[in-house]
């Protein structure tokens, strides 16, 4: 997962930015065409109520401010 930019987002024909509509619930979004993984956020994702699949590993994101968070 890496940090963009919202000018470098504008500019990368793989990106895909806008609001959508993701079970009866407004999203602002970021689709990469290349992206191995999707990330949502708890808040979203209490909202929605998906029911995640556990993954056989850990993954490790490391956000724009440094901040490490794992995800199983």
């Amino acid at each position: 997962m890496n940090h963009i930019t919202l000018q470098d987002a504008q500019g990368n024909l793989d990106l895909i930015m806008g609001m959508l509509n993701v079970l009866g619930h407004f999203a602002r979004i970021l689709i990469d065409s290349g992206a191995t993984h999707s990330v949502i956020s708890h808040t979203f994702a209490q909202k929605t109520q998906p029911h995640p699949t556990p993954l056989d590993y850990e993954f490790k994101f490391i956000m724009p401010r440094d901040e490490v968070c794992y995800v199983s």
